[in-house]
């Protein structure tokens, strides 16, 4: 008897050790390959974005989000740390002082329950271009 609970417990536990390996692969994707998949590459970095051109934004990963800048730009902010809040934040936020966005600021996302957002360091600024999506 015990050792069919062993067995149980060990087949139990090789699922679940599986199914982390899956969560695991999915988040490996690099960053390039999910700009490529949303049909952008990086074209160069930026010192700032003019808080006035940003008019949007979409999660691109808990690393970066891409930032919508007028007509036909994006910019890919990246962030030094994971900050998963941004994919369930509905507003979002920044801490730019100089009317600019630069890498000494923050971007600030809510989660769904209120409560203080969450502020996360930005590390870089990029243009983005559009390239053909990756399939």
């Amino acid at each position: 008897m015990k050792r069919a609970n062993k067995a149980v417990c060990l087949i139990g536990l090789s699922m679940l050790l599986g199914a982390c390996a899956n969560v695991q692969e999915k988040d490996e994707k690099s960053q390039a390959e999910r700009l490529a998949e949303k049909g952008y590459e990086i074209e160069k970095a930026v010192d700032s974005i003019a808080n006035f051109q940003i008019n949007g934004w979409n999660y691109l990963d808990p690393h970066g989000i891409i930032l919508s800048g007028g007509v036909n730009r994006k910019y890919l902010v990246t962030l030094l740390r994971r900050c998963d809040d941004l994919r369930w934040t509905e507003i979002l936020a920044t801490t730019s002082t100089i009317h600019q966005l630069t890498s000494f600021d923050k971007v600030l996302a809510r989660s769904p329950g209120g409560g203080l957002p969450k502020q996360c360091p930005i590390d870089k600024l990029y243009l983005l271009k559009a390239v053909e999506k990756a399939s």
